[in-house]
């Protein structure tokens, strides 16, 4: 590699990479209304993370300093892509099964992306910017499951057609489980991360950033 800013980019790249190519694998085949597609790929979304938290830890947070804040924009811009064309087909499915409440399905999709690049930006900022490790955690502990109660929301509640199909496929309970699971998915991923930090002290809040540039770093 050329310089450190080019193994950060395959690092990054690579992980970000398999992480669209297993969720376009598994989201190609996902049976049920396009509500429960779209949880079913948040869950797969948040395991997969999970099992590889530890290759995240060594190159995701690098990308949150100052220094790394155009190639920060330049990668979410390729990832927001990927993402429009994986969440837009299920947004369309619930927009014609009654599942999602949303007036167009293209300009909804780009709101929710909107809503995770920006939103997710905001939070780890926040994050990183906390004085104490526990402060960090409450962060993300309570952020990571706001940002899903936003982005359903956005998504609209069911309509009359989409509320009997979802209680006749027993859809209503299985998306209160779900979401049940993802809250407590975060927050174990919270504390693996923290005990990474605390063995590697290099990663995240100790990544070599103080508050006063988060602040001035500005948002993708």
């Amino acid at each position: 590699f050329g310089s450190k800013t080019d193994l950060l980019i395959a690092m990054v790249t690579r992980w970000a990479d398999e992480l669209f190519d297993a969720l376009e694998s598994a989201t190609s085949s996902l049976p049920g209304t396009g509500a429960h597609q779209f949880s079913a790929m948040m869950q797969l979304a948040t395991a997969w993370k999970l099992d590889r938290l530890d290759d995240a830890m060594a190159s995701i947070p690098l990308l949150y300093r100052p220094e790394n804040l155009e190639l920060r924009h330049r990668l979410f811009d390729a990832w927001g892509v990927r993402m429009y064309r994986l969440f837009l087909p299920m947004v369309e499915q619930g927009h014609d099964d009654g599942t999602f409440a949303v007036d167009d399905a293209p300009a909804t999709t780009q709101l929710v992306l909107a809503l995770w690049l920006h939103g997710s930006t905001t939070l780890f900022d926040r994050a990183l910017a906390a004085d104490t490790d526990d402060e960090y955690a409450e962060i993300l502990v309570r952020g990571i499951p706001a940002l899903l109660t936003a982005t359903e929301r956005v998504l609209g509640k069911l309509n009359a057609a989409g509320q009997a199909r979802a209680e006749k496929e027993g859809l209503g309970k299985a998306e209160a489980d779900a979401a049940a699971a993802r809250d407590d998915r975060s927050k174990k991923a919270v504390e693996k991360s923290l005990a990474t930090q605390n063995a590697q002290p290099s990663t995240m809040r100790d990544a070599g950033m103080d508050s006063d540039k988060l602040g001035k770093t500005g948002l993708p």
